[in-house]
């Protein structure tokens, strides 16, 4: 018995060494996460782990932003239903610090035809597969400034 429980456990090593391996750092939990990576079987948990850790989160993120909570209705607008925001269930990303320390802005770059706005824009492109709405400055002047994310019931990417 004491040979099969050794032969599985060297068995169970040599499995996990060949997915460590083989498989892409995105799909495994036990590597780090990195913005580098595309989207993966484990990126969830990894956000679900960071988010716990504000220092972490910020390291690995570095987005500014607007904010999330504001208790308002839709575009500020008296009759209006609630926005998001009223739920703390937006953030309003204005722009990203590279790593190498250059800012992107929204408002100053999201146009541009080089990479700065390319980047944001794919930014833009890649929020809406994990966000329900996504809202850019080619959605409306009220969003000129920012990128609005939100996981409401209406889904909408623009």
């Amino acid at each position: 018995m004491a040979a099969f429980l050794l032969d599985m456990a060297l068995a169970g090593l040599l499995l996990f060494a060949l997915v460590d391996r083989l498989a892409p750092p995105q799909d495994l939990p036990w590597m780090p996460f990195s913005l580098n990576q595309p989207l993966g079987l484990a990126t969830a948990g990894k956000l679900s782990q960071i988010a716990a850790d504000p220092v972490a989160c910020r390291a690995a993120i570095r987005v500014d932003h607007f904010g999330t909570y504001a208790c308002r209705t839709l575009y500020g607008r008296p009759g209006e239903r609630p926005s998001q925001h009223a739920r703390a269930n937006a953030l309003d990303v204005a722009g990203f610090q590279l790593s190498d320390g250059r800012k992107l802005s929204i408002i100053g770059d999201f146009r541009d035809p080089g990479p700065e706005g390319r980047f944001l824009r794919a930014a833009r492109d890649g929020a809406c597969k994990l966000f329900s709405v996504v809202l850019s400055p080619a959605y409306n002047a009220a969003h000129a400034d920012h990128l609005h994310l939100d996981h409401s019931p209406y889904p909408l990417c623009r």
